[in-house]
C-alpha cells in the first residue's frame, strides 16, 4: 500500500508524457500512470527534435491520456500554446476532463474561438479554475431555471 502511494506521488510530479514513459520500466509499472491524481499535459513536450509537431499525433496523445486515466483526478493542467487545435476538440476535452471529477483545472490555450462548455460552470467537483491566455469572445450566457 505504501509502495503504491509513493509511486503515485512520484508519477504525479511528472508531466503526462514522462509518466506514460514509465510504463516501459516493468510490467508492474505498465498502467501505474493511469491512476495518478495529477495530470499535466503541455504540448511543448510533444514537439519533435526538429521543432515541428504532427498535430494529429498530439491530439491522439491528449485524447488517450484523458480517456485512459481512471478514477477521479484532483488536478488537471492542460497547456496548449504551440499548436492551433480545433476549438470543438478543446471543448470536448474539457467536458471529458470534468467527467473525471477534477477539483483543480488549469487551461492555457492561445487561440480565439473557444466556446467554454456549460459543464465548466456547473461542475460540482471543480473548486479551482485557472484560465490562462484564453481569447474569449463576448457571448451572452443564459441559464435555464
Amino acid at each position: 500500500m505504501i509502495y503504491q502511494i509513493l509511486v503515485s506521488k512520484i508519477l504525479s510530479l511528472l508531466s503526462a508524457k514522462e509518466a506514460v514513459r514509465t510504463s516501459v520500466m516493468s510490467k508492474a509499472w505498465e498502467y501505474q500512470w493511469t491512476s495518478i491524481n495529477t495530470i499535466k499535459i503541455d504540448d511543448s513536450e510533444l514537439v519533435n527534435p526538429y521543432g515541428s509537431t504532427r498535430k494529429y499525433e498530439a491530439v491522439d496523445f491528449i485524447v488517450r491520456i484523458i480517456i485512459l486515466c481512471n478514477g477521479p483526478r484532483k488536478t488537471f493542467h492542460l497547456s496548449l500554446p504551440k499548436q492551433h487545435y480545433n476549438s470543438g476538440d478543446m471543448a470536448r476535452w474539457i467536458k471529458y476532463i470534468l467527467l473525471k471529477e477534477v477539483e483543480d483545472l488549469k487551461i492555457s490555450f492561445n487561440h480565439e474561438g473557444l466556446v467554454l462548455p456549460r459543464s465548466l460552470f456547473t461542475s460540482t467537483s471543480l473548486t479551482k479554475l485557472d484560465l490562462q491566455s484564453l481569447l474569449i469572445s463576448q457571448q451572452r450566457i443564459g441559464y435555464h431555471t
